[in-house]
C-alpha cells in the first residue's frame, strides 16, 4: 500500500510531468514498433504465399516446357528452356535424377543444377592423298582442321593402308601389274583414324525480373551443334531452414545496458532521473522485439 501511495504521489507531483511524458512517449513507440512488426510479419506471410504460388506455377510450366534452339547473330547456337525452382527436399525425392553423378559429393549442398545433351551434325570434306611406303604398301591419307575460336575446334586425320595384287586371269597366279590379261585384288589394312575435338559450352540459370520464371540457357559457337535435351533447377533452401530468426531469440540475457531512466530510492521514498550504465539481467519479451 505504501508503494502504491508513492507511485500515485509521483504521478501527482508537477515536477515529474516531464518524466511522465517521456515515459508515455517511450511506451507509445514500443507499442508502435510492436504493431509495425505485426504488420510486417503479415506482409511477409502474404509475400511468402505469393512467392510459393509463383514457384509451383513455374514448376508446373517447366514440366511441360519445350526446348527451343536458335542461332544468334554471332553464329552461336543457343538452347533455352524453362527450369525448376526446387527445395532441397524436392530435389532429394521427386527430382533426384538431377543429382545423378553427384552422389559422391557428400556434405555439399546443391545450389543450381543443369544437364543437357547435344547433337553435332557435320559434313566434312577431306582432301586425300595416296602414298606408298618403303615396303610398297599404299596409304590413303587425309587430314582436316576446323577452328572457330580457342574453345571450339576440331582436328582429324586418317591413314588407310592397302595393298593391291595382280593375278593372271587364266590360272590366278600372281603376276606383275604390267602384264596383260590380268585382274587385281585390293587387300585393305588396319586403318588409323585420329579425331580430336573441343566444344566450348556456356550454361546459365536466369530468372525473369517480371514473371520470376527460371530459365536454363546453354549456348556454343561450335558449328552444327543442336541441344536435344536441357533441364535444370534453381535449388532453394527448405522452408524449415528459413524460419523466422526471432524464434531463436532469447527473452532472457545478461549484458551491458545503458540509457536514460527513472531510479527509485525506496529508503528515502524518492525518485530521480538521469542517464545510467550497468551490467545486469535483461528481459525482453518476443512481442517487444522487431526486425529480422
Amino acid at each position: 500500500m505504501v508503494y502504491l501511495t508513492m507511485i500515485l504521489d509521483f504521478f501527482k507531483n508537477p515536477k515529474n510531468r516531464t518524466i511522465i511524458i517521456l515515459g508515455a512517449v517511450a511506451l507509445f513507440f514500443i507499442l508502435f514498433f510492436h504493431q509495425c512488426n505485426k504488420s510486417k510479419d503479415l506482409e511477409n506471410q502474404l509475400e511468402k504465399q505469393k512467392t510459393e504460388s509463383a514457384r509451383l506455377l513455374n514448376n508446373e510450366q517447366a514440366a511441360h516446357a519445350i526446348l527451343q534452339n536458335y542461332k544468334l547473330q554471332d553464329s552461336s547456337n543457343r538452347g533455352i528452356i524453362q527450369g525448376y525452382q526446387l527445395t532441397q527436399e524436392e530435389l532429394k525425392n521427386q527430382y533426384k535424377a538431377l543429382t545423378e553423378g553427384f552422389n559422391d559429393l557428400k556434405g555439399k549442398t546443391a545450389l543450381a543444377l543443369a544437364k543437357g545433351t547435344v547433337i553435332i551434325k557435320e559434313v566434312v570434306y577431306i582432301t586425300t592423298t595416296l602414298k606408298i611406303d618403303a615396303n610398297g604398301v599404299e596409304h590413303l591419307i587425309g587430314t582436316d582442321t576446323m577452328k572457330v575460336d580457342e574453345d571450339n575446334w576440331r582436328r582429324m586425320s586418317f591413314d588407310a593402308p592397302f595393298n593391291t595384287k595382280y593375278f593372271n586371269k587364266k590360272d590366278s597366279t600372281e603376276v606383275d601389274f604390267k602384264k596383260l590379261d590380268i585382274f587385281s585384288q585390293t587387300y585393305p589394312g588396319k586403318s588409323k583414324f585420329t579425331f580430336e575435338q573441343s566444344i566450348g559450352l556456356k550454361v546459365g540459370l536466369f530468372q525473369d525480373k517480371k514473371d520470376k520464371k527460371v530459365y536454363i540457357v546453354a549456348q556454343s559457337k561450335y558449328p552444327g551443334l543442336t541441344f536435344s535435351k536441357l533441364e535444370g533447377a534453381d535449388i532453394m533452401a527448405d522452408p524449415d531452414s528459413k524460419k523466422v530468426t526471432r524464434q531463436f531469440r532469447k527473452t532472457w540475457s545478461i549484458g551491458f545496458s545503458a540509457g536514460y531512466g527513472i531510479m527509485a530510492d525506496f529508503k528515502s521514498n524518492s525518485f530521480a532521473t538521469g542517464p545510467y550504465l550497468g551490467v545486469g539481467l535483461n528481459y525482453s519479451p518476443k512481442w517487444a522485439q522487431w526486425g529480422k
